[in-house]
């Protein structure tokens, strides 16, 4: 008798972003995407271009009614003014921080993507959605990128949203670097494993490029001379260059 085969049971979809297992899963490159991720990977979908949309409507709307004013059209104007109070609201609602976010090493994650984390309001969901939008930047170059990158945030103690994105940038420029260099290593087309070399020399230039910016940036640009003064009485001498105690003078 042949052995009966134990029934599978199919996997519950999960979303690759956020992990939840809950409502609609579509299917995507890489995975599935559940419609909260969906509608956010979405470019201009976050709060802060919507609110953008609206404001920029709202002042339509109101120049419109300025100009039917100066005509003497006030019943139309005070519709159109109308709108622009209405998309204004919206705009206002849309910038309106009512959930405290969850921060880990600097940057704003998901709850359910995070395991330690710590709680810190934000000024505004600008900046949650700025901060929102670097993660999902790293999460596309890998795991292991998106933890250097946030270790070298933490590193340099990164004091603004410029000095962090400076950091995924160093991070980004390292790994791309050492990447192209490991797969240089084994290719025997001399001419190709040159050109790959040469590839990874201007990452790695890059990278220190950055590491110069950053410091430009918290010098502010600024080079400092130090100027000393030596003062020698009558019968006295001075001795320029590094004094070796064991041998003399240098000069």
């Amino acid at each position: 008798m042949m052995a009966r085969k134990k029934p599978t049971i199919p996997k519950p979809l999960e979303c690759s972003l956020c992990g939840t297992r809950d409502g609609t899963i579509h299917p995507c490159s890489g995975g599935y995407v559940c419609l909260p991720c969906l509608e956010y990977g979405r470019k201009g979908r976050d709060k802060t271009t919507k609110a953008a949309r609206a404001m920029t409507y709202s002042m339509g709307q109101r120049s419109v009614a300025a100009q039917l004013r100066e005509w003497g059209d006030d019943a139309s104007a005070d519709t159109h003014e109308a709108y622009a109070d209405d998309h204004a609201g919206t705009a206002a609602e849309l910038l309106d921080l009512k959930d405290v976010p969850l921060v880990a090493l600097g940057e704003v994650v998901q709850p359910k993507r995070s395991r330690l984390t710590d709680t810190l309001k934000l000024p505004d969901v600008a900046a949650l959605d700025a901060s929102a939008h670097r993660l999902v930047l790293l999460d596309r170059m890998g795991n292991d990128c998106a933890a250097m990158a946030i270790d070298a945030a933490a590193s340099i103690k990164a004091e603004n949203s410029l000095e962090k994105m400076l950091a995924h940038q160093l991070a980004v420029a390292h790994k791309t670097a050492l990447e192209i260099t490991d797969k240089a290593t084994f290719m025997q087309d001399t001419v190709e494993k040159t050109r790959m070399l040469n590839l990874a020399c201007r990452m790695m230039e890059t990278y220190q490029r950055g590491l110069l910016t950053l410091q430009r940036l918290r010098s502010n640009g600024e080079q400092r001379i130090t100027v000393q003064y030596v003062t020698v009485t009558d019968g006295g001498q001075a001795i320029i260059g590094n004094v070796d105690h064991r041998g003399g003078a240098k000069e």
